[in-house]
Parts: structure tokens; sequence; C-alpha cells
């Protein structure tokens, strides 16, 4: 019976008997668990947003706390992909935005470029690609939009660890409580 699956990691297949039904609480619990930090996450983002008038940049990150807390053994949800490839992005957009202003091929222009340097730099992230598009249509006003997003990637980061941790106490837990039973 498959529980989870990513791309990147091969079907989980809960063991039949009693520890079938121990297999599958964890995945529920890790379930949960992702559920809570994304919900907090994306709270504290909305605030963000609000309190300093942005264009919406939650999108954005509203996909970067799916692949951080729902695909976390991914490589997009690595530091250096998350972290990179938002920075990358930004960058794209704030040059293209301010080489090519209102012409209407400054959105496809900026994501196709920001694409090029994140798969030069290993640094995919595919949530990030909607970064320039933030960018340019803040007509120059960007650093609103750059504060959330950095100021959101700083919390995603730190409670993506802080919900790894959790997630293998939960995992070393069980593993300990199934060495005790046999």
């Amino acid at each position: 019976m498959d529980f989870h699956r990513t791309p990147d990691r091969a079907p989980f297949r809960a063991p039949s008997g009693p520890s079938r039904r121990a297999a599958r609480a964890l995945v529920y619990q890790r379930f949960a668990v992702a559920f809570v930090f994304t919900f907090a996450v994306l709270t504290v983002i909305a605030a963000l947003h609000t309190w300093l008038d942005s264009i919406v940049v939650v999108g954005s990150l509203a996909g970067s706390v799916v692949v951080a807390f729902g695909m976390p053994e991914s490589e997009m949800a690595r530091p250096r992909s998350l972290l990179g490839g938002h920075a990358i992005s930004c960058l794209a957009g704030i040059v293209v935005s301010h080489v090519m202003r209102d012409s209407s091929l400054a959105g496809p222009l900026g994501v196709s470029i920001a694409l090029l340097l994140m798969q030069f730099t290993a640094t995919i992230h595919s949530p990030a690609g909607a970064d320039p598009l933030i960018i340019i249509a803040a007509k120059g006003a960007w650093w609103p939009p750059i504060l959330v997003l950095l100021l959101g990637l700083l919390i995603i980061s730190l409670l993506a660890r802080w919900c790894a941790r959790i997630t293998q106490t939960l995992e070393s837990k069980k593993q300990r409580d199934g060495s005790a039973s046999q």
C-alpha cells in the first residue's frame, strides 16, 4: 500500500501485521507535523505581507513551503536550492525589470534567465520561478517583496530544520519501540 510518494523517493510500503499500524501511524504523524508547520509559516508570511503592504509573494513562498515540508528529502528542499534559487530569481527579476521596464517580454525573459542561472548553479527551486514575475510586477518598488521573501525564506529554513528534527525524533522513537517489542 503506497502512503507517501514523491519523485525523489520510492513509495513507502507499510509492512504487514501489527507493525503496519505503527508504520501507518508514523506516516500520519509526519503529515500532521508538515500540516502544522505549513500553516504556521504561511500565517507569519501573510502577516508580514500585510504589515509591509507588499505585492503578493505568498504564492511563491507557499510553493517553497510545500517543497520544504511536503518533500523534505528532495533536491529542491535543500537550503542551497531553496535560498539560492530565490536569490538568483530575484536578481534576474531586478535586472530584467531595469533593462526592459514595461515590455511584455520582461516576465518571460526574467523567468527564462532565472531558470538558466539556477541550472548553471545547481540551485533549481521551481517556486522561485515566480520571483522575477513578482519583481517585474512591482514596477521598481521591489524592496517590499524582496524583504518579505527574505524574511519568509529565513522562517521556512529555520522551521524546516525544526520539522526535520521532530520527524527524526518520531522515527527513532518508532524504531526504539519496534526493537523493544521484538
